[in-house]
């Protein structure tokens, strides 16, 4: 018995002993790194759940900047993600983080700075990072919740950073960094550091991990119906519970229950019947009211002359309403719909809507919300360059995409994109070459929508058709390149492959499977050119002559050739992505001097820079020029001089297809200004 306690102390002892090494090897490890302060708990976590690996020895750099492709590869390793495709071309499959920041990309949680490249060695912000988290969160399929919390910095937020910074806080992944007078501040344009980007992640997890999803409603009984409203007359409605609730007083007439609206600041909407026709101030949309339908904007209370049309779901500036009409204003065009196409939502239960915002480069993007469909769809497409007066990363907000607001209404500046409003009459300046170049590396981009797009795209060699079609019917080949890539979805839509139908010709939003078959890609082409563009939108016979560039609502060829009110703007887009693709040749110092007609009377284009009965070339209809006025038809000026008459002669490109290449206008008259230069 002596001799078997002696052996269970032994063994107790060397177990104290072990313990005591194993306690004292792990402080020491601890003790020995470089990691320090108020961080250091989190910074240790991260490194224990493997998210954050260090440099060896103990070397974890807490206070070095974090690139983009390294926080893709912290998130990537905190949430497991699986590998995905690459979409950047400046992220190669040799490069070291290459599969982290595809995950990331793939899983919706980082995106590009453009929508094909990622930037992977630029610093993250603090701001980018909150941004990141919040992705992480919805990802995580965890609700957003704000906090509101006050920085002493707020006002350098964009109103998407303060929101992202409001879902974090409220799960305590954000606190700020104290001021000297015990407020906080977040910083939000400073570079993350390795200890803070650990911080947040960490914090993101252990919110991720405690998370408890709140319960699903028990559903109230069912009320007992209520007797059916009678359509005849007119109610107010209130918000109650984030919903418009109709009262119980009953108006015989519109008059009586808008007087009662008016008075009533507690009134947001009156209805007739079931139908909301006013509201006091918001924001209207086009209604989808039958399968394909598209909502008309009219010159006129009566609805008898159309102006111009637009898709369903698609957003409108509201003017105002009554029980016969919705004044709106669509693109730059102001007119009037009838109350069944138009939906409203008041200013207090808008949740999105559109907006335009330049990217940490300097590249605008415009994003698109449906309000039929409440979805950004497939995210936003780039403008070009943004102007001087834009901010990156800061959020404008524009009906016509030339006059541009910021989020409190205040005016920020006007903007004409040059590809959308130069003349379509202008020549590119690349070559066959040089356009089907353009033409492969598109499809190498669609390749991973459409894994034959190299192959098989209808678009394939078509550069010496298109400089052909360029030289014989004078309207630019880039320019009808880059309709074909938007309509055709780069020569691999249905109506592409099976028809040779590059444009959608024929096609409409009620019948989306109908549309014109050809024997060949270039036969849609001619057609495009001679039918379309040519014909019916060149003055001053052109049926839809609003201008021959791309153009929008108000004009140019958008205000009738595509119920998508940004149909001009992307078409541009791939102009100007060509442009930058190739070399700049059509920008930059061969960019030409554009011009709007400013007057809304008819105007003259002469063969001479001078009055005379026998010089008239054509004349530019009588137009409304739209919201603050700008938009009369496009124009590019080639020349300009003094005439005999002591007036200012512009050289113009003429839209006509012949007599002449170019006429002349003059920039006022006695009464007017007629044009005005725009870039």
């Amino acid at each position: 018995m002596k001799h078997i306690k002696k052996g269970l102390l032994l063994v107790v002892m060397f177990t104290l002993a072990f313990t005591m090494l194993l306690t004292t090897q792990k402080v020491k490890a601890d003790s020995h790194d470089d990691i320090t302060g108020t961080l250091a708990p989190e910074m240790r976590e991260a490194v224990k759940r493997g998210i954050l690996l260090g440099y060896g020895e103990g070397k974890y750099g807490q206070e070095e900047q974090v690139t983009r492709a390294q926080f893709a590869a912290f998130i990537k390793r905190a949430l497991n993600l699986p590998e995905a495709q690459a979409t950047f071309k400046d992220v190669t499959p040799n490069m070291t983080l290459a599969t982290s920041v595809n995950a990331v990309a793939g899983a919706g949680i980082m995106q590009g700075v453009t929508s094909d490249r990622f930037n992977p060695d630029a610093l993250i912000t603090r701001e980018q990072v909150a941004l990141t988290i919040e992705n992480a969160l919805i990802y995580s399929k965890m609700e957003l919740v704000k906090k509101e919390t006050l920085f002493s910095d707020a006002s350098l937020m964009t109103s998407g950073t303060k929101l992202a910074i409001f879902h974090a806080t409220n799960y305590g992944i954000i606190n700020g960094i104290p001021n000297d007078d015990g407020t906080m501040r977040f910083e939000p344009k400073s570079n993350a550091t390795r200890a803070q980007a650990a911080a947040f992640i960490v914090r993101f997890l252990e919110a991720k991990e405690s998370y408890v999803p709140t319960p699903p409603t028990v559903p109230e009984p069912t009320p007992e119906p209520k007797p059916p409203i009678d359509t005849t007359k007119y109610y107010n409605a209130i918000i109650k519970d984030g919903q418009l609730v109709k009262g119980q007083s009953e108006y015989i007439t519109y008059d009586a229950a808008a007087s009662a609206f008016r008075s009533n600041p507690s009134a947001k909407a009156i209805y007739k019947g079931n139908e909301m026709i006013q509201i006091k101030e918001g924001l209207a949309y086009a209604k989808h009211y039958t399968p394909g339908s598209t909502t008309v904007i009219y010159s006129d209370t009566s609805f008898s002359k159309q102006a111009t049309y637009i898709q369903y779901g698609r957003e409108l500036k509201l003017l105002e309403s009554n029980d016969r009409y919705v004044k709106v204003q669509a693109g730059g065009t102001i007119g009037f719909a009838k109350q069944s196409e138009i939906e409203y939502i008041p200013q207090e239960l808008i949740t999105n809507k559109d907006y335009y915002m330049p990217s940490s480069t300097g590249v605008l993007t415009h994003f698109t919300y449906n309000h039929a469909n409440k979805s950004f769809g497939y995210g936003g497409y780039q403008i070009g360059p943004a102007p001087i007066f834009m901010t990156n990363l800061q959020k404008y907000y524009s009906q016509d995409g030339v006059n541009f607001y910021h989020e409190n209404g205040v005016f920020a500046g006007q903007h004409y994109p040059y590809f959308q409003y130069l003349s379509a009459r202008s020549k590119t300046n690349y070559t066959a070459d040089e356009l089907n170049l353009y033409i492969m590396d598109r499809l190498q981009t669609v390749s991973s929508k459409y894994p034959t797009a190299l192959t098989k795209s209808k678009l394939i060699g078509l550069g010496a058709f298109l400089k052909e079609v360029e030289s014989i019917y004078n309207v630019n080949a880039l320019f009808i390149l880059s309709a074909a890539m938007h309509e055709s979805d780069s020569g691999m839509s249905v109506n592409a492959q099976t028809k040779n139908n590059l444009f959608g010709i024929k096609v409409f939003d009620s019948t989306p499977e109908d549309g014109e078959s050809y024997i060949k890609p270039e036969d849609s082409v001619v057609a495009f050119v001679t039918r379309y563009v040519n014909l019916n939108y060149g003055p001053p016979t052109g049926s839809y002559a609003k201008g021959l560039a791309p153009g929008n609502k108000s004009s140019g060829m958008n205000v009738h050739y595509a119920s998508d009110p940004n149909w001009g703007a992307k078409i541009a887009q791939y102009m100007w992505r060509g442009d930058t693709l190739l070399g700049y040749k059509d920008s930059g110092v061969n960019a030409k001097q554009l011009a709007m007609t400013a007057h809304n009377g008819v105007i003259n284009v002469r063969s001479t820079p001078e009055v005379k009965s026998d010089n008239l070339l054509f004349t530019y209809k009588a137009k409304d020029l739209g919201a603050n006025n700008s938009f009369g038809y496009p124009l590019v000026i080639l020349d300009e001089i003094i005439g005999t008459d002591g007036y200012k002669w512009f050289k113009v490109l003429s839209d006509q297809n012949s007599p002449a290449d170019f006429g002349w206008i003059r920039e006022k008259d006695a009464n007017n200004t007629l044009v005005k230069k725009i870039n």
